[in-house]
């Protein structure tokens, strides 16, 4: 993944494979329907939703988890642009990310978005390519990790969190590790960022990292 810079530390990929299609399952309510009829997919049910709201983009991966304290299992959705969004020599697509909250499986609603939090196809620089690196889950916290640079590289983590009383989700920290491939020593630079430093920023203002030149 970091090309050249493969004698430094390497900070893998979250995989978060859209494969829980069937976690949405065990949070229907008890009137659901009898086991003898087809429990609808959550993967269909997704798609269909993102097809009606947002015909442009399709989903490019998706994980389960309670995003807003209820005890019910909700969605972080990463969609990606059906047709390239910039003019760049390479094709690059724009990408969208929302918080679909399960409001009864198959019923199940957009409570926010962000079009910033995850960067386009090709926005991670010429050693790099695709910054996106997965998504994570934890409680009512969730992160997104990217990788931005050439011999010089920065992997970014941001992290969201729930706030029961404001009834929205917010920017909880911002942490960066800065590396290069011609640094002989393997040094690493860790900054982190809490809201002392950045305020109060909702996930829906968020407007991405800000990557040096």
């Amino acid at each position: 993944m970091l090309g050249a810079c493969s004698s430094h530390p390497e900070h893998p990929a979250t995989v978060v494979p859209a494969s829980a299609t069937t976690a949405l399952h065990a949070v229907a309510p008890s009137t659901a329907a009898p086991a003898t009829t087809a429990t609808p997919d959550t993967a269909a049910v997704l798609a269909a939703l993102v097809k009606q709201q947002y015909p442009s983009y399709a989903v490019e991966e998706f994980s389960a988890g309670d995003l807003n304290a209820d005890g019910s299992l909700d969605l972080l959705v990463v969609l990606r642009g059906l047709q390239p969004c910039t003019t760049l020599s390479e094709p690059t697509y724009c990408r969208k990310t929302l918080l679909v909250l399960n409001e009864g499986f198959p019923r199940m609603r957009v409570a926010a978005s962000n079009d910033n939090v995850v960067a386009c196809s090709n926005c991670g620089g010429a050693g790099v390519g695709d910054p996106h690196r997965g998504i994570i889950i934890k409680g009512n916290y969730f992160s997104f990790e990217s990788l931005y640079g050439a011999c010089d590289k920065t992997y970014f983590t941001v992290t969201f969190h729930y706030s029961r009383t404001r009834r929205n989700w917010f920017l909880h920290r911002r942490s960066s590790l800065d590396y290069s491939c011609q640094d002989t020593t393997n040094t690493v630079d860790e900054n982190q960022e809490s809201t002392r430093d950045f305020g109060v920023v909702s996930f829906s203002d968020f407007g991405g990292v800000e990557v040096a030149e």
